[in-house]
């Protein structure tokens, strides 16, 4: 995948988290895409499929719910991308994480998530 296409997918999907519209991140993806979140008790729930990715990450934005979102030293290599984020709470609290991803006809195939929680 080009860079330049690369670039647009993920601003598509930064913009989509930012509304909290759950439908549009999911729209990123393959249709059966994966996303292996960074909550949950496996550590972390995975979906596969738009409508599975769409829950989960509708939930993902419950448990998140009033953060804000940042995105920072995105990383393209050969076969996907890397970028940090950060979620700022209202209450202070600040989690910081990163996700790894793998792209396939113009979408995202995997997206495969990591957090630390700080206080």
């Amino acid at each position: 995948m080009e860079t330049r296409h690369v670039n647009e997918l993920l601003k598509r999907l930064q913009f989509a988290w930012a509304r909290k519209d759950a439908h549009a991140v999911a729209a990123c993806f393959c249709p059966d895409g994966r996303y292996l979140s960074s909550i949950g008790p496996l550590p972390g729930d995975a979906a596969t499929g738009r409508e599975d990715v769409e829950r989960l990450v509708a939930a993902m934005m419950r448990a998140d719910f009033g953060s804000t979102a940042a995105t920072t030293d995105l990383t393209l290599h050969q076969s996907g991308a890397v970028w940090k984020w950060r979620y700022d709470f209202p209450d202070g609290r600040t989690s910081f994480g990163c996700d790894l991803f793998r792209f396939r006809d113009g979408l995202i195939d995997t997206k495969d998530a990591y957090r630390k929680v700080l206080g």
